[in-house]
């Protein structure tokens, strides 16, 4: 599958949690360095490479991205797609597993209700895009549970994402990809030098045309060939 078709209107949400409400108190959630950078680049991205409207476009950064934002807003988006648009998600933040979800944290997660306070994938995003008659789809989740990990109890037992709810829903059609920083026990990290994740820098550059090892017979990138390019300059 070509990553971008021509031929596709394109509609992003865009979600970067930098500095969490809590962040430095007790309880609270560390900061993700860089993220509001990742966002605006990628954000640029679609506007200057791929031609995407900022009328299409909607961008939550900080207390922007909010539980009820997320839950509320984020669905409704989903619900207005048509089959002519090409849908794009792309997240920085914390993310983890726990309860039998993948979840994302919100600005006002706290770490003594993490689950009560953060948001499924599922109910919020893969749920509605399964029932939408948009057929294009993209999600790019630049997210690990290490930094939440490291500060929680003994008794929050959290993990990295599970892959197998990732990996059902691009099987579930020929258009849907998904795109993760974090396999299982990895980590996301900054770049101070880069001012940005390792992991968006390097999709911002193979989306730019600036690397060459993403592309598929150095022609165009397809989700196989950006999936492996990630994977190797990331690790």
């Amino acid at each position: 599958m070509e990553i971008l078709p021509e031929d596709k209107n394109i509609v992003a949400v865009i979600i970067a949690i930098e500095d969490y409400r809590f962040a430095g108190k007790d309880g609270g959630i560390s900061s993700v360095k860089f993220a509001k950078n990742d966002a605006t680049k990628f954000k640029e991205l679609l506007i200057d490479h791929f031609g995407a409207t900022e009328d299409n476009i909607t961008l939550w950064i900080d207390e922007q991205a909010t539980k009820t934002a997320l839950e509320q807003e984020l669905p409704y988006i989903v619900r207005q797609l048509s089959p002519s648009d090409k849908f794009i998600f792309y997240y920085a933040g914390h993310g983890f597993y726990n309860n039998d979800s993948n979840r994302l944290t919100v600005w006002d997660s706290h770490t003594s209700n993490l689950f009560g306070t953060s948001v499924s994938i599922d109910e919020v995003l893969l749920t509605p895009l399964s029932k939408s008659t948009c057929d294009n789809k993209l999600i790019f989740l630049d997210a690990c549970s290490t930094f939440i990990s490291n500060s929680l109890g003994s008794r929050d037992l959290i993990s990295s994402m599970d892959t197998d709810e990732f990996e059902e829903f691009g099987n579930s059609s020929n258009y849907n990809a998904i795109f993760c920083s974090c396999s299982p026990g990895e980590k996301s990290f900054p770049n101070d030098t880069l001012k940005h994740g390792i992991w968006t820098w390097h999709l911002l550059e193979a989306l730019r045309g600036n690397a060459p090892l993403a592309t598929f017979k150095d022609e165009f990138i397809t989700d196989t060939s950006l999936q492996n390019y990630l994977r190797k300059s990331s690790s």
